[in-house]
């Protein structure tokens, strides 16, 4: 995999610590977006983030982030 080097503010940076291991909460958050904006499927989404797509709906349904995605139902 690549890897994409970026500045945060240090109040950014201390929420992701909150959140867990900052890496993993920015990964969580782009592919969450991607998946959001209809660019990514759910499939392909939990891939990324190394758990089962069930487990990946479920966990983004509890984030407010709706399955199907709006935003794939509309590119459909």
């Amino acid at each position: 995999m690549s890897k994409v080097i970026c500045d945060l503010p240090a109040e950014v940076l201390a929420v992701l610590r909150e959140l867990g291991e900052p890496e993993t909460s920015v990964k969580e958050c782009v592919v969450f977006e991607l998946y959001r904006r209809g660019l990514l499927s759910s499939g392909k989404a939990a891939e990324l983030l190394g758990m089962g797509r069930l487990e990946f709906i479920r966990y983004t349904g509890r984030l407010g982030i709706p399955y199907p995605c709006p935003s794939l139902a509309a590119a459909a």
